[in-house]
């Protein structure tokens, strides 16, 4: 089954747990492109072992997001993601990428979108992940679960 027009987490989570298996979603854009970057724990290990809470920042009251237009980023010399290996992510601080969303430079929503589809990808692997180990009712409370805390 194919689903249009959604995309959160949650909501592929959900519809997944339905048997939609195809997706045609617009989310990583729309998050790169209010200047957020996908900062929630997406890899299965770090999901079902809890670890993701050390690997990564999360902000309060973001979900799971960093908003890179707060003025705090800008002299974060760190990744958007530690122990990201996207292209923005090896290359480029959240303080480059907040000083390139304050001054309108395309390459901000470029670099976000190139991170943010890395993250997106990790989780579509993840949730395929969990399904070959008959762990995907599990491994979809324990994201919930962390994106909740978060």
């Amino acid at each position: 089954r194919i689903i249009v027009g959604l995309g959160t987490p949650a909501e592929v989570l959900q519809c997944v747990g339905h048997g939609v298996d195809l997706f045609e979603t617009a989310y990583p854009y729309l998050v790169s492109s209010q200047g957020y970057a996908i900062a929630y724990p997406v890899r299965y290990e770090e999901v079902m072992g809890g670890g993701g809470r050390e690997l990564r920042e999360l902000d309060e009251g973001e979900g799971g997001k960093l908003n890179l237009r707060d003025t705090k980023y800008n002299r974060d010399t760190q990744p958007l993601v530690k122990g990201c290996e996207c292209f923005a992510c090896g290359r480029h601080t959240r303080a480059y990428i907040h000083h390139l969303l304050n001054t309108r430079e395309m390459l901000a929503e470029v670099l976000l979108n190139s991170h943010n589809h890395h993250q997106y990808q990790l989780f579509f692997a993840s949730i395929r992940q969990a399904i070959a180990k008959d762990k995907f009712s599990e491994f979809s409370t324990a994201f919930l679960c962390s994106r909740q805390r978060s």
